[in-house]
């Protein structure tokens, strides 16, 4: 055995082995019950007790999801300072479907969370040991911000419902250790070997940091072996085998040990197909590592350039180790996000399915939430052009139907991908073309690879309720009579065009496009990848004259679309074509119930609007309204009603029925509306917004279809949801709210709450839950007097006009304490949030009744701070674009300029613009990668048509609006203005507006039913005299412009 010391040159590791002993917390408090605190939310039920551990007694815990969501929680104190490096680690076995198991830390104060989130966690049947070491844990939320936590007060176990339902969880011996806070990087490693070749060839030279040397053994007759041995042991994340070109071995397995006597292998041996190994091996712990190599017969040799021991951070998730990989990979072999780069994309859907695709801009399609992505590649000669070797273009059929293309251009061809989705829900198909056209002179004789990687389109910092980056794929089975392959053991990738090579790989035997871009020789059959990262790839070889193009078409089968019949037409290509015309056709008719004639310079806007009603409806899962397919997939009451309010404006209302039927039906006994509902139930959180907003959509419906038989299935409801209004509000009408004159600013609201999630750190009386309330309210009256029942009508006019009062009285308050005079976000904190303001307008119609010097204050303020961000030199770092909302407050407020200045400001941030949407939240930096939410983000999408609509028709009081948001530029333009289809509560209305000379002209006609109040015309920008009340239908305005 050779044995050599090297400096000890472990790539950057967090600590070292400690020798530091686990202490049980307080003698283990899973011994025991006592101590402990149970905490649940609404519609869960848990219980706890003692019961046999491994040693002595552990804690069980019995829960039930009982309405699907919710959590349920045991806490204990534990006030305790916390050390610069530590680990609580337990031991835990469970029975029941995957839930979330989170353990927490409070800080001293008891408001800030740190956690370790186990998301979907399979519980295992044995007892098996969970370490939660400092650098695992995540800041939540609270007050703090995320400030380093130097001491907690308390600690929490919490199941949160991801599947839901009811099971058993046993928790025992927690214990706490304090670990060094760094690793000693004086030593130096020992590394040894079984043999070298040669004193040129000696172990410590495959850890020297330099790749031009390395080790050298021959391993035809049996195994070799090298080790590496830090002077102290070391936690690590992985190992890297970087092999010499043509010397890799055959096989390679990793192997640690305490003693450097008994050896244990981390996975199981492996094949190795090229220059590079990789093992993944989160929280790994040892004194001595190794690597066991077996050569091949006819190259028994074995070169090792280099043997790299990866820091913990690299094996922590396997998105931590792909984006490692990614960055040491000639660009292009691995998705853009791997890179830290910011990649978007868009949905594709059909109507109401609850499985949606996503294409990014580089033209990857993730086939279902979670799910494989399909990456293009060409193959010209020895060159594999990626992604990274073009330039990418993106539009939508027609400019504004959901159905993406991707362009993407290199010297001499064009690739253009142009996925669609044809069926219905749950019988749905994603069909894919891909175009290739010789853009060259001379002849082309390319391969289309068409790579099946375990990536999402979704990248790893998207983080909310899953996790983007890695798709596992366990196996890959090729189907070599129809052409494709089968994903585990599940999902399929046909090719329809005929003639493709199938390939398939492990992620030891290299990533496919690490294959194809190295000439690694390819396989063909059946693979199952140990670490989940599978891949393979349907080549088409395409001879292209100059100008010429070919088209290669995919199809995968959506949910129950599985039974998906190959069509009989042998031209691919025009079956494609025939079925995207049809789907095209079905879009055209849903998006164009409204219609739209702008300048043509500002046709973007209209494309827009008609887009986002497409991507209102994809984003649906049956009748769940939701803002998003992966991180929003869930239906919010706020996000629903405001929704609802645009597809009834559009001509949805069958959509509406269906969502609000479904929502309401999930409102809790007590009359609380959960904030939101998803697969797994209501969400017991309390918000309360939604009780307004469920009242609201219900009225809204009412009024737009005079449904007399949904009036009578959601009447009792709605008394329901009142009446714990007023048990929300009886909390704050104690006496005690108005002798104090530090609380008297709460009095007649509801409670605090975490509102629209914009006090989420922590819980405030927030006035846009109140500003919903009041709608509520005041719609109940008229939902009653609807129903005839006058009596309950009177009772909830005057309950609304009480607490208006309240909330005016409240603010003036707020403004008087805080020195403001603005309309502030809530009483606490006086805080500045205008997109929260803007309700108070649209849809809560408190123009008449709301301060008018507050609501100049506070929408000058955002004009001030917008106009300023606008500018070249402005160092801001994001923003949301519910925003958006201000376009119609400006519209309300009479200025129409400002309104139109914010729409082409807004619109800069539709990333890419070619697909008419955006994300929630938009960073300055396009590539940063941070959150951005879903996208398309369907709430920012009604928000959009909510306010476009209002730029040609809006309800003020008893009255309508016409015309008060067009801006002087299409006035000037002297191009036909005309909007038709617009649904409102009086009838739909058609419109047009035109300049004639020194006159504007508009006409107002459709099959509207005049308001009490008329339907009021405000002078266009650029012309004299006041607004216009019409009063008799249809009608010719006309206004003198300005000389």
């Amino acid at each position: 055995m050779l044995t050599l010391r090297t400096r000890f040159s472990f790539l950057p590791l967090a600590a070292a082995w400690s020798v530091c002993p686990a202490q049980p917390l307080d003698s283990d408090p899973f011994n025991s019950p006592d101590g402990w605190r149970m905490i649940t939310s609404d519609g869960v039920r848990l219980q706890i007790a003692a019961d046999p551990g491994p040693r002595g007694e552990a804690l069980r815990l019995d829960y039930e999801f009982v309405t699907g969501a919710g959590f349920c929680l045991i806490q204990r104190d534990c006030a305790m300072p916390l050390p610069d490096n530590f680990e609580f680690a337990l031991r835990v076995r469970g029975e029941g479907p995957a839930n979330n198991l989170e353990f927490k830390l409070l800080d001293a104060a008891g408001d800030s969370v740190w956690w370790v989130n186990r998301r979907a966690f399979e519980w295992p049947r044995d007892w098996t040991r969970l370490s939660n070491k400092k650098r695992r844990f995540e800041f939540a939320w609270g007050p703090s911000g995320g400030a380093p936590l130097t001491a907690i007060s308390k600690i929490e176990f919490a199941i949160a419902s991801n599947s839901g339902g009811k099971g058993s969880v046993w928790l025992d011996d927690l214990t706490f250790r304090e670990l060094p806070a760094k690793r000693d990087t004086t030593g130096k490693a020992l590394v040894a070997a079984s043999s070298s070749t040669d004193g040129a060839h000696a172990p410590l030279l495959a850890h020297d940091g330099d790749e031009t040397t390395s080790w050298r053994c021959d391993a035809g007759a049996s195994e070799q072996w090298i080790s590496l041995s830090p002077p102290a042991g070391a936690e690590f994340g992985g190992v890297v085998a970087e092999w010499e070109p043509g010397a890799a071995p055959l096989q390679a397995r990793l192997e640690t040990s305490d003693d450097g006597v008994l050896w244990t292998a981390l996975a199981p041996a492996r094949d190795v197909w090229s220059d590079r190994s990789v093992f993944i091996t989160p929280d790994a712990e040892s004194r001595h590592v190794r690597l066991v190599v077996r050569g091949r017969a006819q190259h028994p040799q074995v070169g090792l350039r280099e043997m790299m021991v990866r820091e913990p951070d690299f094996g922590a998730t396997p998105n931590a180790a792909i984006a490692s990989i990614a960055k040491a990979s000639p660009k292009g072999r691995f998705p853009r996000h791997f890179l830290q780069q910011q990649c978007y994309w868009t949905i594709l859907g059909a109507d109401g399915d609850d499985i949606e695709a996503l294409l990014n801009e580089d033209g990857a399609l993730e086939v279902g939430k979670r799910g494989f992505t399909i990456e293009p590649f060409v193959l010209t000669g020895e060159t594999a052009l990626s992604w990274a070797d073009g330039s990418h273009a993106q539009s939508l059929q027609n400019g504004r139907l959901p159905i993406p293309t991707v362009t993407r251009r290199h010297p001499t061809l064009d690739l253009e991908i142009s996925p669609f989705v044809d069926g219905t829900p749950d019988q749905s198909t994603l069909i894919a073309t891909y175009r290739l056209r010789n853009t060259g002179a001379d002849m082309l004789n390319a391969r289309l690879a068409l790579a099946v990687r375990p990536f999402q389109v979704n990248p790893s910092w998207q983080r909310l309720n899953f996790e983007g980056g890695v798709s596992p794929i366990r196996t890959i089975t090729p189907l070599k009579e129809q052409g494709g392959l089968v994903i585990n053991e599940r999902a399929r990738v046909l090719a329809l065009t005929p003639g493709a090579s199938i390939y398939t790989s492990t992620f030891d035997g290299g990533d496919i496009a690490e294959r194809l871009a190295s000439g690694i020789a390819l396989s063909t059959g059946d693979v199952a990848d140990g670490q989940d990262l599978a891949s393979g790839a349907l080549l088409f070889d395409l001879a292209l004259a100059p100008g010429e193009s070919r088209e290669v078409v995919l199809a995968c089968p959506l949910g129950s679309a599985a039974n998906f019949v190959l069509p009989d037409s042998t031209d691919a290509a025009a079956w494609a074509a025939e079925k995207r015309a049809a789907v095209s056709a079905l879009w055209q008719e849903k998006v164009s119930r409204v219609s739209l004639n702008l300048p043509a310079a500002d046709q973007w806007i209209a494309d827009t609007f008609h887009s986002q009603i497409a991507c209102i409806l994809i984003n649906r899962d049956g009748p769940a309204i939701q803002p998003g397919s992966r991180s929003y997939e869930r239906s919010w009451a706020r996000d629903g009603s405001m929704t609802s309010a645009a597809l009834l404006e559009c001509g949805h209302p069958e959509e509406v029925r269906a969502w609000i039927d479904w929502f309401g039906s999930r409102i809790f006994e007590s009359g609380k509306v959960p904030c939101v509902v998803d697969r797994r139930g209501p969400d017991p959180v309390p918000e309360h917004d939604s009780h307004g907003q469920y009242i609201w959509a219900v009225a809204n419906y009412y009024r737009h279809t005079r449904d007399a038989g949904f009036l009578s299935d959601h009447w009792p409801r709605v008394q329901r949801v009142v009446a714990y209004i007023q048990s929300l509000r009886s909390q704050r009408m104690t006496p005690e709210y108005l002798a104090d004159d530090t609380k008297r600013a709460f009095y007649g609201l509801v409670p605090e709450s975490i509102s629209h999630e914009g006090y989420s750190a922590k819980p405030m009386h927030s006035y846009w839950d109140d500003f919903f309330v009041l709608l509520g309210l005041k719609e109940a009256a008229y939902l009653a007097s609807a129903a005839g029942d006058e009596p309950r009508a009177r009772d909830y006019a005057k309950l609304a006009a009480e607490f208006r009062a309240c909330l005016y009285d409240s603010i003036q308050r707020t403004q008087l304490a805080r020195k403001i005079n603005y309309i502030p976000g809530c009483v606490e904190l006086g805080d500045f949030d205008s997109t929260s303001t803007t309700i108070s307008l649209f849809p809560c119609d408190e123009l008449a009744h709301a301060p008018r010097e507050s609501l100049q204050n506070t929408f000058e303020r955002y004009w001030e701070f917008f106009d300023a961000r606008r500018r070249p030199d402005s160092a801001w770092d994001a923003y949301t674009p519910y925003e958006i909302r201000h376009v119609g407050a400006f519209i309300r407020l009479g200025q129409p300029e400002r309104a139109y200045e914010l729409l082409k400001w807004f619109r800069t941030h539709q990333r890419p613009q070619g697909w008419n949407h955006w994300a929630e939240v938009v960073w300055n930096d396009p590539h940063a990668p941070r959150f951005i939410g879903d996208m398309p983000h369907t709430w920012v999408g009604s928000d959009y048509l909510n306010a476009v609509r209002s730029i040609f028709i809006y309800e003020q009081g008893d009255a309508l609006v016409a015309f008060a948001g067009v801006p002087g530029d299409w006035i000037v333009s002297g191009e036909p203005i005309a909007a038709s289809g617009f649904v409102t509560q009086y009838g739909t209305f058609d419109g047009s507006l035109r300049r004639a000379g020194n006159e504007v002209r508009a006409r107002i006609a459709g099959t509207l039913k005049l308001p009490p109040g008329g339907i009021i015309v405000p002078a266009p920008p650029g012309c004299l005299g006041e607004a216009v009340i019409v009063r008799s239908l249809p009608a010719e305005v006309s206004f003198q412009t300005v000389r």
